[in-house]
């Protein structure tokens, strides 16, 4: 899930879309097996970079995000805990009303599969959960915030209401944050390159849902 300034450049925003799919796309290919694992992440940051990406700031936490006590946790629980650890509170707000914006979706619009092909894989005979949100701002600066962990529970709707029990937990809940700025220069030299290696996936694999004022 990402969110877009409006005073990005119609050309920004779609080097900024394709950069970070292919960031994804790629890391996907080269660790099949272990999406969004460490060796994933490092990956994905090292293909960030090479696409006009220059990092500000990372942290990476495992743990449960919620107290000890009680039974059940939700993704958008898990998120608030890290913006809340690595952001301030207006930061927060924006990067919440994205996941919030996307749970208030009708049931008959037809985004759940597509969601569910990215962020409910089959691992090692688990369900990962993954998601991340982020934010451009006009700058060109990203604020990104992705969570993943495995569970033995069924899946169902991954963000309306959608509670996970930590005994259905195989592992922890792990948690990547990180801050960077986007150098449409050095991207310009892999341009058309990303765009090829993408083809009809700049169009399959994103989808504009909602005009987001705060």
């Amino acid at each position: 899930m990402l969110a877009l300034s409006k005073e990005l450049s119609f050309a920004t925003k779609q080097d900024v879309i394709d950069a970070l799919l292919f960031t994804q796309l790629a890391a996907d290919e080269e660790f099949p097996d272990e999406p969004n694992g460490l060796d994933w992440f490092e990956a994905y940051k090292s293909i960030l970079y090479e696409c006009g990406w220059v990092y500000d700031r990372q942290n990476v936490t495992t743990g449960t995000f919620t107290s000890m006590a009680e039974k059940t946790f939700s993704l958008r629980e898990a998120f608030a805990t890290v913006f809340e650890n690595n952001l301030d509170s207006e930061q927060a707000t924006v990067l919440l009303a994205v996941l919030d914006k996307v749970a208030a979706l009708p049931d008959n619009m037809n985004l759940e599969q597509i969601f569910r092909q990215q962020a409910a894989l089959n691992v090692k005979g688990m369900k990962r959960i993954r998601a991340c949100i982020g934010v451009v701002n006009e700058r060109g600066s990203l604020n990104s915030a992705s969570v993943f962990f495995d569970t033995r529970g069924s899946v169902g709707r991954l963000f309306t209401g959608r509670e996970f029990a930590f005994s259905d937990l195989h592992g922890a809940v792990n948690a990547y944050f990180y801050t960077a700025r986007f150098n449409a220069g050095i991207y310009g030299e892999y341009r058309a390159d990303t765009v090829q290696w993408l083809g009809a996936r700049r169009q399959s694999e994103h989808l504009e849902i909602a005009s987001l004022t705060i």
